[in-house]
């Protein structure tokens, strides 16, 4: 039994130039990948179909709890989307937990799409049921309106399914026999890293003024009748010349939620790409005497080459090195902990110091605790001569409290009588 489906999200549209030059109108979706959540057998359930779930991040917290025994039962983790596909005969079988990846189709291939339309929230008959209407000329009294819906004597009701204005859109909808155009295999995280890294930056400033916002008188230009001009009750109006502008931009967060997992994805191989091109440079340390920018650009030029720009990972502390690097054209210094792909691709050449490298090499893997029988402990130096150690400094101070503490407990207490005055 085989898997012939597979769950998607639409990413929006483009077109695509075939060999003979003709433009082809194309939908782009992210199809998978997907792990089969459940196993329904024709013994069991009457019927052979599997549970598709897409690997999409998901807050545990929004999870009831039925759901989160069921994705703990079938050792997955949590997904937003689950939809039950039919199996197909084959000599494969499938299980509870394997993959399933956009490779299972070809380009040229017809497909089935099954989704959910755009909602339009209530329309009339035109546009719902593209109603003719009637005449569009002046003193039509009929123009956009149901009209008859029943004869009076014959069937003297409404027939059921009569097509009437209502809500349209959202809901299921199935495409035939689409051609698959093209298919990428390989995951994009660099680019929805660079995407979000992009959109975090963006200031979303933009701003127009709204009626009550711009300068100028609020009352009546003149009086409301007997003057031949039109009713206006404000110069602020968007109708005037330098009125307030109606649902015009306003600042705006453009920055949205990245997965964790996807940022180190694609940090490692921003920097798999850079090692294996051999533009990747670790050196012992930056210590620089001066914080001139010349003899710097001398010191970079020997590291660099020919590289037109150079990215400089270095932790915090290095004032020098801040001071030399800011005003050079191409090369950006960065923290460590603020490393980004974007950065990695943006510029040519790669240098790494030392303490960041291994500071950026624990971030980036999983951190496995060490075995105590490996652990050795290392005995403290003994003090110089002269000198006491400061734990004997720590102990003889104390002593004489710890003498004072006895001596007041031993001490006979005198009771105080309390007296009337």
């Amino acid at each position: 039994m085989a898997v012939n489906g597979i769950l998607g999200i639409k990413l929006g549209m483009t077109q695509f130039f075939a060999p003979d030059g003709t433009s082809v109108p194309c939908t782009v979706l992210q199809a998978g990948p997907c792990v089969v959540v459940q196993r329904r057998t024709k013994d069991k359930d009457g019927y052979d179909a599997v549970q598709l779930g897409l690997v999409e991040f998901i807050k545990p917290q929004r999870l009831t709890k039925p759901m989160t025994g069921h994705f703990k039962k079938a050792d997955v983790a949590p997904m937003r989307m689950l939809r039950e596909v039919r199996l197909e005969d084959s000599k494969d079988e499938t299980k509870v937990g394997d993959r399933v990846l956009v490779d299972r189709f070809a380009p040229g291939e017809l497909v089935d799409v099954i989704g959910v339309s755009k909602g339009k929230g209530f329309q009339g008959g035109v546009k719902r049921w593209h109603y003719r209407g009637g005449d569009a000329t002046h003193g039509s009294m009929f123009h956009r309106a149901p009209g008859g819906i029943g004869g009076s004597s014959f069937p003297s009701r409404v027939w059921p399914g009569q097509h009437f204005p209502g809500h349209m859109g959202n809901q299921r909808v199935t495409s035939k026999n689409l051609a698959v155009v093209k298919i990428d295999t390989e995951e994009n995280l660099l680019h929805e890293t660079v995407r979000w890294y992009l959109a975090s930056q963006r200031a979303g400033t933009h701003k127009t003024k709204g009626r009550g916002e711009v300068s100028g008188s609020g009352r009546k230009l003149w009086r409301q009748k007997g003057t031949g001009r039109a009713r206006v009750g404000s110069i602020r109006s968007s109708i005037w010349r330098k009125g307030g502008t109606v649902h015009g931009p306003q600042p705006r967060d453009y920055s949205y939620r990245l997965p964790h997992k996807m940022l180190v994805g694609a940090l490692c191989s921003a920097l798999s790409s850079k090692l294996a091109e051999q533009k990747l440079t670790v050196v012992e340390g930056w210590s620089l005497e001066t914080h001139k920018t010349k003899a710097f650009r001398q010191s970079l030029d020997k590291l660099s080459g020919e590289a037109g720009t150079a990215l400089l990972v270095e932790n915090s502390g290095n004032r020098n090195l801040e001071l030399a690097s800011r005003n050079l054209d191409g090369v950006k210094l960065v923290r460590s902990s603020g490393l980004q792909p974007y950065d990695l691709l943006r510029h040519d050449r790669l240098i790494v110091s030392r303490d960041a490298a291994v500071k950026l090499g624990s971030a980036l893997s999983a951190v496995k605790a060490v075995p105590q029988d490996l652990v050795e402990t290392i005995a403290p130096a003994a003090p110089a001569e002269g000198k006491p150690a400061p734990a004997a400094k720590k102990a003889a101070k104390a002593k004489p409290a710890a003498k004072k503490s006895a001596a007041r407990k031993a001490a006979p207490k005198t009771e105080k009588k309390r007296g009337k005055k």
